[in-house]
This record gives structure tokens, sequence and C-alpha cells, in this order.
């Protein structure tokens, strides 16, 4: 049920000193340092790039300065406004800092993981992946982790039917290696064959005997399956990929994606306008593609994607598996396929050139680089958290105040001659005010996602909340919430008062498998210059309640920011009595 509630904020606002919270609401926290408060994305119109800087002997380079940089977008000189250096060691040094202690009933998606080096996530993809590569990967991942420095920060999902968080951010790794060793090997099995199921095999010489009608009707089959079960991979990847954009929105600076997989079903489009809204074809990814694509980018997500193949014998050999392989990555091939054979071993090394080609794309449009035909599967993912450890962050307000929707070129460029700098190269220029106009359906989609038990909490739209149980009312929670105003979206309107909007919900399941009902109110707040000054000295304040009978639940907290989209989620468990 949806409620609007603008009254309700005025008496909340009314009473938010006994809010029922802590004395230290998101909003009181003292700023942070200049370096920090860089972590702002292009919504605000502050565009940030982090700038990985290399000498001819591919060694990081750490003494450049603003005025050795030059930034243009489409052509045109930007001025900077940011500029930082991060590096590893001198992250270790910041990361002592001692961070508040949680209120015991109290749920936040405040991150608890505080660092201002890089993070570094490990996706480690089973549904894009075959089967027997996927104990590869594992062994792999557990040899890196032997090798790594003590203060690299790991975070390592998996990718199956849903998406798993199996360690948050951590630098230990003996409990990252635990959680790799611990990892089954069923996770999918959409990449044994095309149509996701048993393999058809059909040796060369007996089908060439076919008939050629029975023949082209196997191939029609086939080629159904492959289409259906391809588009639920390329949805499901999306949504994971959309899933960890939102986690990690929250945290501050840069965020390498350490990407492991078979394929890789994500590009960007820069000949694309992305608008809230806009239709697509539904069998067509482009689009949803470039629209996860730049969702990383806002997060500050440089991907490193990491062929899980390795370097095969031959160009037809699996390393993982040691076995022949066919254009679909895991299908084992028969021998004396005859003509057959070699008809699908031509197509598999087109789709190797065709997954590499997109690889370099992907990465080089985030920032990141692309890792394919080693062995050494550890070492690819080192040099990934190696290359994404000491970088730049430079940010610039555009000089073009359109936001059309259009993909915007960026392009860095330093007066100390022989550098190489890898960056993302640009970013589509939407605008977030009309968000609640004209993407109702990409609202709910986004919220629907972000409540989902099967997804990691969101960070975007950081808050703090109270689940109350009244003893006058029984059979009904409270949940108040305090949001931090610094992260919301205010507008002025022509009476000089500060609007915002934004939607309060509360999702209850029974189980982790199981969702009973979702309560959400919409708060429209506007506000006069002293209640905007009070709001932004505590908190936003917004309140849900619940009817429910006896019993235990589980319950995914959410806001989200009706201009901006941002998202906040947390997960709390409560005992009606």
């Amino acid at each position: 049920m949806h409620n609007v509630a603008k009254a309700l904020f005025v008496s909340l606002l009314a009473v938010s000193t006994s809010f029922a919270l802590p004395q230290n609401p998101p909003a009181q926290q003292k700023p942070e340092s200049p370096e920090a408060t860089t972590v702002i994305r292009t919504t605000t119109r502050l565009v940030v790039v982090n700038v990985v800087a290399k000498n001819s002997k591919g060694q990081p380079v750490a003494d450049l300065k603003s005025e050795d940089f030059t930034v243009l977008e489409n052509g045109r000189p930007q001025q900077v406004k940011v500029f930082n250096f991060q590096s590893r060691t001198n992250a270790a040094i910041k990361a002592a800092q001692p961070v508040e202690a949680p209120v015991s009933d109290v749920v936040t998606n405040i991150p608890k993981y505080h660092t201002n080096g890089a993070l570094n996530i490990i996706l480690l993809d089973g549904l894009n992946t075959a089967s027997p590569r996927q104990t590869f990967m594992r062994e792999r991942m557990i040899a890196l982790l032997e090798k790594l420095p003590d203060d690299v920060p790991i975070a390592i999902y998996t990718l199956g039917q849903n998406l798993r968080l199996i360690q948050d951010f951590t630098d230990n790794h003996e409990t990252l290696k635990k959680v790799v060793n611990n990892l089954h090997n069923n996770l999918s099995n959409t990449m044994q064959s095309p149509s996701g199921g048993p393999a058809l095999t059909l040796p060369g010489v007996f089908a060439a005997q076919l008939p050629a009608a029975i023949k082209a009707n196997i191939d029609e089959f086939e080629q159904e399956s492959t289409v259906a079960t391809t588009e639920n991979r390329v949805e499901t990847t999306l949504s994971a990929l959309n899933s960890i954009a939102r986690y990690v929105a929250g945290f501050p600076g840069r965020k390498n994606l350490i990407w492991v997989s078979d394929t890789f079903p994500l590009y960007i489009d820069t000949q694309l306008t992305l608008r809230d809204g806009a239709y697509r074809d539904p069998r067509n990814f482009e689009y949803a593609a470039s629209q996860s694509t730049n969702a990383l980018m806002e997060s500050q997500v440089h991907v490193y994607p990491v062929d899980a193949h390795g370097l095969a014998a031959s160009p037809f050999q699996d390393i993982g598996t040691g076995d022949p392989r066919d254009a679909v990555g895991g299908r084992p091939l028969e021998a004396n396929y005859g003509p057959a054979s070699t008809a699908l071993m031509a197509r598999d090394f087109g789709d190797n050139l065709s997954n590499h080609t997109i690889m370099n794309q992907l990465a080089e449009s985030t920032g990141g680089k692309a890792f394919y035909y080693k062995n050494d599967l550890d070492e690819l993912v080192r040099e990934g958290i190696d290359d994404g450890a000491t970088y730049y962050t430079i940010g610039y307000y555009p000089a073009d105040k359109n936001w059309d929707g259009k993909f915007r070129k960026i392009q860095v460029k330093t007066n100390r001659p022989g550098l190489n700098l890898h960056y993302r190269q640009g970013y589509y220029a939407m605008n977030p005010a009309p968000y609640t106009k004209d993407s109702a359906l990409q609202h709910e989609t986004a919220l629907n996602q972000a409540l989902s038990l099967n997804s990691p909490v969101s960070t975007g739209l950081p808050f703090k909340a109270k689940v109350l149980t009244p003893a006058d009312t029984p059979h009904k929670i409270t949940v108040n919430f305090a949001i931090d105003p610094h992260m919301l979206s205010f507008e002025k309107n022509d009476s000089g008062m500060q609007s915002a909007s934004v939607d309060c919900v509360v999702q209850v399941y029974k189980d982790e498998n199981t969702s009973l009902k979702r309560e959400s109110t919409i708060v429209h707040a506007e506000l006069t210059s002293e209640n905007f000054e009070k709001i932004n000295n505590s908190f936003f304040p917004c309140r849900q309640s619940v009817d429910l009978p006896a019993g235990n639940y589980i319950l995914r907290l959410g806001v989200i920011d009706n201009r901006t989209g941002l998202i906040g989620t947390a997960t709390t468990t409560t005992k009606v009595q």
C-alpha cells in the first residue's frame, strides 16, 4: 500500500528532537576531509574521473600535480575543481582512524568499512561460466589470497541464478580464503549448452545424413532455446551489476570490479541517448546495458574483466577443463565430428574474438583493463587489483549545462611526455530532475530489485532507522527513518520554499523466500529557510507503520529520492508479540 504524506512531515519535523534515534544522526556527523568529499556523483553535477598514470615501464607515477592535467569534455576544456592522489600506502595510514560504534537497536546502511584507498570487488560469475571452470576459478582465487598484501580490502560476490554477497569488504584474507574454499560448484548450468539444458551433441556424420527439413527443425529449436536462455542470462547479469552499483554508491573513492567469467554480456553504446522512461525493445539490451554501465561509472566502479578460459594449448582447448570446447564455452566436442567440428571451431574462434572486443570496450569505457589469454588467473586478478590501487581523483563541473541524456566523451591529458593514462571514457548527461515524470516503470523496477533479499543493501541514500512495537498497538510496528539530508535533492520553488520528495518503504518477509506485504509512504516536503536549516543540521524524518499478526519477520527497509532515484536499503528482523 502506498500513502502520500505531506502534512505528516510537518508533525515529524516538529518532534524530530525526540525521534527515538541516536543523538548523532547522519546529518550531524562532522564533514569529511576534502579528499573524502570528492565522492559526489554526476547526479549532483560534479563529474568525478579516477585516472591511473603509468610510465613507459608500466610503473605508477605518483608525483603529478593538478596543473599537470588537462581535462576535456567533448573537446571543450573543463576547469578542475577537485584533485587528490590516492595510493595503497597513504590509504593504509588513513584507514586507522576510529569508527563510531554502532547502536544496537538502530539499523543503518551507512558503510561500516572505512578506507580512503581503492576497494576491490571480485565477482565470480557462475551464470556466464561453464561449471568445470568454476572449480578452476575457486582454486586460483585461493592462490591469489595467499599472495596479496594484508592491507588490500576485498569483497567477494558470486553470480548464479541470483547475485550473492558471500563476503563483505574485509582485509582479513584468512576469512576470505575460508569463504572461497566453501564455494560450491553448482552456481549455474546455463552455460553447459546454448539452451541451458543437456548438450545436444550430434556427431557430424549423423547430422550430415539427416533430411534437410529435420535438421532445420532441430536447428530452429535450439536457436529459439538459446535466445530465451541468453535473454534470461543478460537480464540477470544486468540486474546483478545494478545491485553492485547501488551497494557501493555510498562508499567513498574508487572501486575495482574484477569480473571473472567466460562471457561478458555488457557494453556501452555511445550513440544512444539515455532518458528516463524511454522505450526500448525488450529483446534488445543495448539500452539496458548502457544504463547499467552508466550506473557503475556513477558509483566510481572500474571494471576489470578477466576471461576464465585462460590460455589454451590450442585455440579450441579450455585451460580450465582440458577439453575441447564449442562457441558457448563449455559443451564438449565429440570426436570425429567431421565438417561440423570445423564449423563449430570456426564459430568458437570468432566468438572469442568478439568476447575480447567486448571486454576491451567495457574496460576502456569504465577506466579498467581487460585480461585474457593467460593461464595464471590469480595473477590476472592481482594485476587488476594493483592497477587500480594508485590513482588521481579529478572532479569538474561541466561547462555544458544541457542535460540531454547524450554520451559525453572525456579526455584527460598530461604535460609530461611518455605517460600512459587510463580512465573512464565518458558518461551520459542524464538530468536527475525529471526522474518521477516519465519513468514510473524504471522507478518500480529499481525499487523492487533493491528491496529483494537476494540483492545486497543499497548505500546511495544513507539513513538510520529504528523499529518500534508500541505497547498500545501490539499488532503494529512503526519504523522511524532518519535520512541524511545532504544526499537528498532539494529544489527551491517559486515561493522560496525548499521542496523534496522521498519514498519510505517497509517490505515484510516471513522468511528469506516468502514476501508477505509492502507498505510505503511518499513524503512531500516544502520547507521554509528556517526548517531547511534545521533539517540540514539534523536529519530528514519519515515514518511508516505496518499491521502484522504475531510472529517473527524479516524487514527490508528502503528510502528513495524521487527526484534523483538514489536508493538506500537496510535489513533487520523484528518480533510481533
